[in-house]
């Protein structure tokens, strides 16, 4: 990897992580048609979708993952294109087309899907090592409803707990 590549690399890691940020902040202040009903506890959707990351995923995570899309793709309309390139040349696919195409001329033709899915992970990697308080009590409590059945079947398993909030 050259100079230019390096470069390339932490201009697109550093837009990845600005466009997740950005995503995570408009979930944090969508209140509205929480899933998860007003008596979880839960504030949010970004908590909703930790949640849903942290623990048993629900029949409605294909919901959350099509909301968190969309907002990436509309971030995406306001990134300059040589910047979507760059985030793309670091997906799978652009690695792939970099490597049969990087000693020719051959126009690199980016795929907006790729994008949004590249930025979709980082997305969801914020949401694995997210935690506050609401989202362990409902974490804590749907294990407990978990371990209390289970329990009465087997009554060695002991219950674990959480940490306190951050």
């Amino acid at each position: 990897m050259d100079y230019r590549d390096k470069i390339i690399m932490k201009l697109a890691a550093k837009e990845v992580d600005r466009l997740a940020r950005i995503v995570v902040s408009r979930l944090r202040r969508s209140h509205e048609s929480l899933m998860s009903g007003e008596d979880s506890g839960l504030k949010n959707i970004w908590d909703e979708y930790c949640v849903q990351t942290q623990s048993e995923k629900s029949f409605f995570y294909s919901s959350y993952e099509d909301v968190i899309k969309e907002m990436i793709r509309t971030e995406l309309t306001r990134v300059p294109n040589e910047l979507r390139a760059a985030i793309w040349l670091q997906t799978e696919e652009g690695m792939d087309w970099y490597e049969m195409n990087s000693e020719t001329d051959a126009e690199q033709t980016s795929d907006s899907d790729d994008i949004v899915d590249h930025v979709y992970e980082s997305v969801e990697e914020k949401s694995l090592n997210y935690t506050n308080s609401r989202i362990e009590k409902y974490i804590y409590r749907s294990d407990e409803s978990k371990n209390s059945t289970f329990s009465r079947r087997c009554p060695t398993r002991s219950h674990s707990t959480y940490g306190g909030d951050q």
